[in-house]
């Protein structure tokens, strides 16, 4: 998996006007948001994590059909009413690797995106690039493959957030694997075009690519709408 480290020395596209008076969700800590979307996540896994212990032990499917109705992004939930699901799925992770690799990730860049803007915008962003990425993938599957494959995870809104952060600092370093550098920009666009490239081919697997560019879209979406506001 790819993994993300940052340089603190950058120079921002991204210069935000003078604060306004602080609403409810600027008195939040940053601290709070960060731990606190974590452990929003982290709870959804560990609900995963024991519905599939009691279909594995007691071959009980009825915590797990639960889970797919209330925490994946699927053209049937919508059908059946259950809207919140575009919001929920985007806080849900089934496998280990799968959380892991989004949390790191979220944890070593949505800090920054969250000191530019402010708690109020920030959430904004990560939300707001979460149901652009479930809707996107949701479009893509009912109008060009005709399929409905229940889809989750946070990866929507952390691309939404590290497109965000990389086009206010384009030349900040990410470190692939932890070693190879990279500018931001330049990583956001190999992850795009990859995951384009994945999408138009078919090969992308299990992984919603289309979800990722959704994601991706959002984020450029909002540096747009928010610079110089």
């Amino acid at each position: 998996s790819r993994s993300f480290s940052s340089s603190p020395k950058q120079q921002l596209r991204y210069h935000p006007p003078p604060r306004r008076p602080p609403s409810f969700f600027d008195r939040i800590s940053d601290n709070t948001i960060i731990y606190g979307i974590l452990g929003l996540n982290i709870l959804v896994f560990g609900m995963w994590y024991m519905a599939d212990q009691k279909l594995r032990l007691e071959r009980d499917p009825q915590a797990v059909v639960w889970m797919f109705k209330n925490f994946t992004s699927s053209i049937e939930n919508l059908k059946q009413g259950r809207f919140w699901t575009l919001l929920t799925s985007c806080f849900s992770q089934r496998d280990f690797s799968h959380i892991i690799f989004n949390a790191f990730t979220f944890y070593f860049t949505a800090p920054a995106v969250l000191y530019m803007l402010g708690a109020r915008k920030f959430l904004w962003v990560y939300i707001g690039g979460g149901l652009v990425s479930s809707a996107t993938s949701l479009i893509y599957a009912n109008y060009i493959t005709q399929s409905d494959r229940p889809s989750l995870g946070a990866s929507g809104a952390i691309f939404s957030i590290v497109t965000f952060l990389a086009c206010a600092a384009p030349t900040m370093i990410f470190r692939l694997y932890g070693i190879v550098p990279v500018p931001a920009w330049l990583l956001v666009s190999g992850l795009f075009g990859y995951d384009a490239y994945q999408t138009v081919n078919k090969t992308q697997g299990t992984v919603d690519t289309v979800g990722h560019i959704g994601g991706v879209l959002a984020g450029i979406a909002f540096f747009i709408a928010m610079r110089g506001r």
